[in-house]
């Protein structure tokens, strides 16, 4: 079974990113996207522009981090170059 079949609640839409393309979570940071998965739909990125935190908070991620997380979390920011 694969991801499409066993979660057909989190529909991708018309999240159909490529690598290379650059993406948020809350629009605060950005993260290149480096693999894809469709099949469990799960990228792999990089990121590229540390999130907001508080004053004395430590972000979420930091510049250079990567993490592996769903598609359906992230949006686009821009295309990447081709």
């Amino acid at each position: 079974m694969n991801y499409k079949e066993y979660h057909k609640d989190w529909d991708l839409g018309d999240k159909k990113y490529e690598v290379g393309d650059i993406v948020t979570r809350d629009g605060t940071d950005e993260h290149e996207i480096l693999t894809i998965d469709y099949d469990y739909g799960l990228i792999l990125v990089k990121c590229i522009k540390e999130p907001f935190a508080e004053k004395g908070e430590e972000p979420w991620i930091a510049l250079g981090e990567t993490e592996h997380n769903l598609i359906r979390r992230y949006s686009l920011v821009k295309k990447g170059a081709k």
